[in-house]
Formats: structure tokens, C-alpha cells, sequence
């Protein structure tokens, strides 16, 4: 009878012993799947914030396309919930670092991306206008040939002195913004074609007038202004304007320069915050191993 009642003792408590160690399999797997889970989530974290956040903050500097600025925003949000979601506490530093980061996004470089492309707007209006109020110049000695030849022949080569001039001044300003020349080189150029236009302002009138609308229904009839002294003002205007223009473009051109060097501190940065919470989330899942290994040891 003590036998028996021993041997039904005997069989609960190794049954008890199977069932906890059954127990601790199950959770043991069920915490390594979770880790598994865990590293997968995270790779995802660290793909999105080392290529899709880097990709689009260099493209949207590159390009002013807003819709890649947006899509880094989002990507930089996602990774924040995600390492919380892994345990990540909101005060901790890598989560702090990715909210100053998205805070640059947000403000620093939308109004930067914003002039990519236009740095050089203006000069390339002033370049493009010269050249418009020289072809209107040649149209003038044209039509003044007639009545004077001489003097018409004097503006026409003038003006294809003007042409070689501004071309170099295109030239030159590429060159500048390469860094290739000072500003002075720039200057001297430009004094060149002032001392041209001052040429023109010199050389009598053609004779040829400006083409004015029907006023037959106008009380008061408007005359018809001389076209030359008009074609050479605007042309003494936009070089005039030319250096103010030339120091407002090397302005923002130093901006976005500082703008790029600050994206690339936080591309680095990113990186940094990439592989500390990678060591973070190991250190984690090491402890948790460690707890596993003395649960089933035990």
C-alpha cells in the first residue's frame, strides 16, 4: 500500500516536472521568437533610416522636390514609433536625437530645398536680358542704316563687342562659382561692357522711333520716343543691378553649402543613431538570453 501510494506520488510530481519544463520550453521559444521578431523590426528601422531617410534628404536638396522632404519626415516618425515599440523609452537619447533631427527636416531644410535650382535666378535674367536688349540694338542700327550708315556701322560694332563680352561674363561667373577666379575678375568684365555702353551713350541717334498703338481713339496723342537711348538705359540698368544681384546668388549659394555640410553631420548622425540602438536592442536580447539559458538551466 505504501508502495503504491508512493509510486502515485512518485508520478505527479515528475508529471508537475514535465509540465513546468514544458512550460519553460514554451516560453523560452515564445521569447526567442519574440527577439526574432524583435532584430527583424529592427533591420526594417535601420534600412528606412540609413537609405530611404539619407536618399531623400540629399534628393530633396538636390531638387526642391518637396514630396521627397515629406517622405523623410514620415520615415524618421515611423523609426522613432518602431524603436519605441521595441522598447526604446521616449526620453532616451536615440529617440531624442531622431526628433531634432526631424525637427531640421521640418524646418531648416524645407526653406532651403526650397531655393535649389534659383540661386543664380536672377543673374541668369540679367544675362539673358543683355543679350535680349543687344539683339534689339542690332534691329535698331538696322533700321537706322539707311539715313546714317556711319554712325549705324559704330553701333553694330559695339554691340558685337558687347556680345563677346557678356558671353566672357557668363563664362566668368561659372567660373566663380566654381571657385575658380575671385570676384574681381567678374568686375573688371563688368566694367568692361559699362565702358561700352558708355560708347553707345555717345554715338548720336538714328532717327529711328518706337512703334506705338492705334490712338485715333485717344484724346491725348502720345509721341513716339527715340528707341536708341531707350535699348542702351535698360542695358546700363542691368549691369548697373548685375553686382547686387551676383552678391545676393553667392548669399544663398553659401547658404545651402552650409545647409549641405549640416546634412551631411546629420547623415552621419543617423548612422551613429543606427548602430547605438542596434548595440542597445543586442544588449537587450543578450539579457534576455542569459535569463533563458538560467531559467532552463535551473
Amino acid at each position: 500500500m505504501r508502495v503504491s501510494a508512493f509510486s502515485r506520488v512518485s508520478s505527479f510530481i515528475l508529471l508537475g516536472l514535465s509540465l513546468i519544463f514544458l512550460g519553460v520550453l514554451f516560453w523560452s521559444s515564445y521569447k526567442l521568437n519574440t527577439i526574432e521578431k524583435k532584430q527583424a523590426a529592427y533591420s526594417s528601422v535601420k534600412q528606412s533610416l540609413m537609405v530611404n531617410v539619407v536618399t531623400d534628404l540629399s534628393g530633396y536638396l538636390q531638387s526642391g522636390n518637396t514630396l521627397l522632404l515629406t517622405d523623410a519626415k514620415k520615415a524618421v516618425e515611423q523609426a522613432e514609433t518602431k524603436l519605441v515599440d521595441l522598447g526604446f523609452e521616449r526620453s532616451s537619447d536615440v529617440i531624442k536625437q531622431l526628433q531634432s533631427i526631424n525637427n531640421r527636416i521640418g524646418q531648416d531644410y524645407r526653406s532651403i530645398g526650397k531655393l535649389s535650382g534659383q540661386e543664380a535666378a536672377l543673374l541668369f535674367n540679367a544675362e539673358r536680358s543683355l543679350f535680349s536688349e543687344l539683339s534689339r540694338l542690332f534691329d535698331y542700327a538696322q533700321k537706322g542704316s539707311g539715313d546714317n550708315p556711319s554712325v549705324s556701322q559704330k553701333y553694330t560694332q559695339i554691340g558685337s563687342d558687347l556680345i563677346l563680352l557678356i558671353g566672357e561674363l557668363v563664362h566668368t561667373r561659372e567660373r566663380l562659382f566654381n571657385g575658380e577666379i575671385s570676384q574681381d575678375v567678374l568686375e573688371q568684365v563688368l566694367n568692361s561692357i559699362q565702358q561700352e555702353i558708355s560708347r553707345l551713350e555717345q554715338l548720336p541717334e538714328l532717327g529711328v522711333k518706337e512703334e506705338l498703338p492705334d490712338q485715333s481713339m485717344m484724346l491725348v496723342q502720345r509721341e513716339a520716343k527715340e528707341l536708341g537711348p531707350k535699348i542702351i538705359s535698360e542695358m546700363a540698368s542691368l549691369v548697373n543691378r548685375y553686382p547686387r544681384e551676383l552678391s545676393s546668388t553667392l548669399d544663398l549659394i553659401a547658404e545651402r553649402e552650409l545647409a549641405f555640410k549640416r546634412i551631411s553631420d546629420d547623415i552621419a548622425q543617423i548612422q551613429v543613431i543606427a548602430v547605438a540602438a542596434e548595440k542597445q536592442l543586442i544588449d537587450i536580447q543578450q539579457e534576455q538570453l542569459f535569463q533563458i539559458k538560467v531559467t532552463i538551466m535551473a
